[in-house]
């Protein structure tokens, strides 16, 4: 008698889930990080803001912080004051670029990120180094500065620019 329970549960057990993994397989669940959104066409309040930020921001980053780049640019010689967070601002800015131009695929706010990714790509070391840290103080344990952090965020900004325009630079 016990066997014969014990046939039936697993029995059971196949007859709910055998369908389940098969249908997992024909119609896998889809990939969270891609996103094939083209435009987001947001109004109102929000998309108010949304379309002030970019066109006041976003979309003359450069030109309105002429030395955003400065201290990548000469992280060797340049007397700039530079908090513990300085390295991270370029690399957030294109991520923000990024979802943005995700959103609304406005063409100025894609030769805006095209042109920060130059920057970026005129101010990266001979190493690969992307950061305001000479190199004697660069990855060196200080935690008065950020330098992995700001790293992460100059690599993630490039990516998630890449991943949205396919932009190579």
């Amino acid at each position: 008698e016990f066997m014969r329970i014990k046939l039936f549960s697993l029995l059971m057990l196949a007859w709910i889930f055998i369908p389940v993994i098969s249908l997992a397989s024909v119609n896998p669940l889809p990939d969270a990080s891609e996103n094939r959104m083209t435009n987001m066409n947001l109004g109102g309040y929000v998309g108010t803001l949304l379309a002030s930020n970019e066109q006041s921001w976003l979309q003359h980053v450069l030109s309105d912080n002429p030395n955003l780049f400065a201290a990548f640019a000469d992280p060797e010689g340049n007397k700039l004051f530079k908090a513990m967070w300085h390295g991270e601002f370029p690399g957030k800015i294109l991520t923000g670029m990024a979802q943005t131009y995700r959103a609304f695929r406005n063409p100025a706010t894609l030769e805006a990120g095209n042109k920060m990714v130059s920057m970026f790509k005129s101010v990266q070391g001979t190493d690969g180094y992307l950061g305001p840290w000479s190199k004697s103080t660069r990855f060196n344990g200080d935690t008065a500065k950020w330098d992995t952090w700001s790293q992460y965020h100059c690599i993630y900004g490039l990516y998630q620019w890449y991943k949205i325009t396919g932009n190579r630079d």
